[in-house]
């Protein structure tokens, strides 16, 4: 498995549920938009030294796997994943 990094212009959409809890549903990568069709996991991570937790999401699009991490400030990143 290889890390391909996004094109630039890469964007996330969440949705938040009646809970509160926001889940990744499209990602746009160079202006074409790709629905999520699956959460494959999610989780929480603690980075060493911090005390803030990183939400993050693997998730299959159309044709390829992603992984979204979402910081506590709302900043989000992506990994595009290759089988």
């Amino acid at each position: 498995m290889n890390d391909t990094p996004p094109p630039s212009g890469t964007r996330i959409r969440f949705y938040a549920g009646f809970k509160g809890d926001e889940t990744p549903r499209t990602v746009i990568l160079s202006g074409r938009e790709y629905p999520v069709e699956r959460i494959l996991w999610r989780k929480r991570i603690r980075l060493t030294g911090r005390s803030d937790e990183f939400e993050v999401f693997r998730c299959r699009i159309p044709g390829r796997q992603v992984e979204i991490r979402r910081s506590p400030s709302g900043k989000t990143t992506i990994r595009i994943i290759e089988d």
